[in-house]
């Protein structure tokens, strides 16, 4: 017979079929997979069914794709070989999904590959030359694809050029130096090399001038530079610049810089300034008023390079003996002169020019102006405030050369731990040029104390919780709880301690019925005094234990808070607290209560009916009001009672809670 497609409405015959799918190469290997799949053939007419099992197998079997380009890449500095970055692959990818990955397979010479494909390979030591160097990549189903690519390693890296950094040469001179500028000297390349080299071939050095000066010549590649006077310009020195050219065989070529150094050692004359007298205040370092020495040498004038901070700092004060220097003037020639000496603004100061010749300066410095102690004003005594307060200083009239100092030192007397405090600054004005500290009697030191008072006029800031309530105890009255507060004295110098005062006004009656206080001991014949307040520091909290006995209600009393901080300054606050029955009656019923039904076929049951024995803490049991509802009765009125010894005979009144308005209503008018 021949196959047909099964009709689910002939013969009533059904089929279905469940799938189990399976990875074919490896978890993750999209598009690999296995089906396993069941079919069901049920036949409805008969109650008859078969089953049937199925393979299908879905796999990748191509290779996955990869390409790669070629490498040009030039040979290390040091060696004529490179280690080469092989490039990652520029296409690398499967048709079906999942993860491909690549290594390095065949290397011509057998070379030596490190490295991962995450973090890329290096191939090591690669001759010059062309290697070829075999790519295989892999897919999740084990499939391999293979290319390869060539990796070219040519002397493209120039030679290494090593030159001398500083190079001395000196003018020859060849002629009468009278007649004009005679001067010339050569430098060859191979002076300035100093160990140039190619990591593959041998080399050739050659050097050239950047400037015709001395010859055209000089700047083209050559064997050697000239110099001349007129690179030298009239100066002592200079310092020229020469470049050098080193090329290997393979024509690549590399450049350094070498510095020539160009003197006249044809044994130059010198010519120094004079040894001068100036008053105090000229400024001896100012070359334009104290000059600088010259120089003359073959080819003319040598300009000194003199290194201004240098001679500043081989400027100092010194001795000057009897045969230091010459003035022209019999007060300073042959005698002898001390040490330049600021602070009075006289003395000897001597210069070398060491940087530039051998010629040596001296100055004698004569002092003008001298200091008035009589224009001293040392600053008054002050009060001032603390968080912001200036106490002054002394000041004097100004005088030139003359070296005034001024120092302080000051007591602090405390009254309170940071707050209200005395200082006592005790000043004083020295003149270096007449004060003597091995000898204080000889004068110059003028001295004042200052007293400078420090108050404190800010208040501390209290804080305290408000609106408390306490519970109370069996008895009905108050028997633990705490009363807190605490205080922040603010401020550049406010105190370390607060101080408290609280008075407890019971019933908000304005009378003072507790007072507890810092001020008070601390311990009454050895035991603690319950109104005895711990000083606290600055936001501490400060902690009073509420008295006991005090009757449960619903009136406020008034804790009055007062902080004092270390000057005086206090500030208090108002708080109020109850101590209020907050626990609810304790109620005890009967499940039934009977009651004769009246002649109009109605009865009345009261809730106070089903009470048996319901009890209170603070309420005394014939006290207690009772209702059907969760809503409270009102507030009991004797004059509404049949009865003024208990509630059974309440008549009823205002016991019926609207919940529409809210509002109690009398008992006639419920139903209304």
């Amino acid at each position: 017979p021949h196959a047909q497609a099964i009709d689910n409405e002939i013969c009533n015959i059904l089929v279905a079929y469940t799938d189990t799918q399976i990875e074919a190469c490896a978890p993750g290997c999209g598009g690999n997979q296995k089906v396993l799949r069941k079919w069901t053939i049920l036949d409805w007419c008969a109650g008859e069914f078969i089953s049937h099992e199925q393979i299908i197998k879905a796999v990748d079997k191509n290779g996955p794709t990869i390409g790669v380009s070629n490498v040009l890449v030039s040979v290390d500095p040091w060696r004529c070989s490179a280690d080469v970055e092989l490039p990652l692959p520029d296409h690398l990818y499967d048709d079906c999904l999942g993860e491909v990955n690549y290594w390095i397979g065949k290397v011509d010479g057998a070379l030596t590959v490190s490295g991962n494909a995450e973090e890329g390979f290096v191939m090591h030591d690669v001759p010059q030359g062309i290697t070829r160097v075999e790519y295989v990549a892999e897919d999740c189903c084990g499939n391999l694809t293979n290319t390869f690519i060539e990796v070219n390693v040519s002397d493209l890296t120039p030679p290494v050029p090593v030159t001398k950094e500083f190079i001395v040469v000196s003018l020859t001179n060849i002629g009468n130096p009278v007649d004009g500028p005679q001067g010339i000297a050569k430098v060859y390349a191979r002076d300035v090399d100093n160990g140039s080299y190619d990591g593959c071939t041998g080399i050739d050095v050659a050097v050239r001038k950047t400037q015709v000066v001395c010859s055209p010549e000089d700047t083209v590649w050559g064997e050697y530079v000239k110099f001349c006077c007129e690179d030298l310009d009239g100066l002592k020195f200079v310092e020229i610049d020469v470049e050098f050219r080193v090329t290997d065989e393979n024509g690549n070529n590399n450049y350094a810089w070498s510095t020539v150094r160009l003197e006249d050692k044809s044994s130059p004359t010198q010519e120094c300034p004079a040894d001068l007298i100036l008053t105090c205040d000229m400024d001896y370092n100012d070359f334009t008023i104290t000059g600088l020495p010259q120089s003359f040498g073959a080819c003319g004038e040598i300009l000194l390079e003199c290194d201004i901070n240098d001679l500043i700092e081989d400027t100092e004060p010194r001795r000057k003996g009897p045969n230091d220097g010459f003035f022209n003037d019999p007060r300073y020639d042959g005698v002898e002169v001390p040490a330049y000496d600021p602070s009075c603004g006289y003395g000897a100061v001597r210069r070398q020019f060491k940087s530039c010749s051998s010629c040596t300066q001296w100055f004698v410095i004569e002092p003008i102006d001298p200091f008035n102690p009589a224009t001293i004003q040392f600053p008054e005594d002050v009060v001032v405030d603390c968080d912001a307060f200036e106490t002054g200083e002394p000041t004097w009239e100004n005088s030139v050369c003359t070296l005034i100092g001024v120092s302080l030192e000051s007591d602090t007397f405390l009254f309170e731990d940071g707050a209200c405090f005395k200082i006592l600054n005790h000043w004083s004005v020295i003149n270096w040029c007449v004060y003597d500290p091995v000898n204080p009697s000889a004068g110059g030191k003028y001295e004042h104390t200052q007293v400078v008072k420090i108050i404190d006029t800010q208040d501390p800031v209290v804080t305290a919780a408000d609106s408390l309530y306490f519970d109370v105890d069996a008895d009905c009255v108050s028997s633990a709880g705490q009363l807190t507060a605490r205080a922040n004295d603010e401020g550049q110098c406010g105190s370390k301690w607060i101080k408290w005062e609280l008075t407890l006004d019971l019933n908000a009656d304005w009378t003072a019925d507790y007072l507890m206080s810092s001020a008070f001991p601390q311990l009454v014949n050895g035991d603690a005094n319950p109104y005895y307040i711990e000083p606290t520091g600055n936001d501490d909290l400060a902690v009073v234990e509420l008295p006991e006995g005090i009757p449960s209600s619903k009136k406020w009393h008034r804790a009055v808070w007062r902080a004092y901080d270390g000057c005086g300054n206090n500030t208090s606050v108002v708080k109020y607290f109850q101590v209020t029955d907050r626990k609810a009656p304790t109620p005890y019923c009967q499940n039934i209560s009977t009651a004769a039904m009246s002649g109009n076929g109605q009865v009345e049951l009261w809730a106070i009916d089903f009470n048996v024995g319901s009890f209170d803490n603070c309420t005394d049991d014939d006290n207690l009001l009772f209702t059907f509802t969760d809503v409270a009765p009102p507030g009991r009125n004797d004059a509404e009672y049949d009865s003024s010894s208990d509630l059974q005979w309440y008549d009823g009144s205002f016991w019926y809670f609207d919940p529409e308005t809210g509002e109690y209503m009398d008992q006639d008018d419920y139903y209304d």
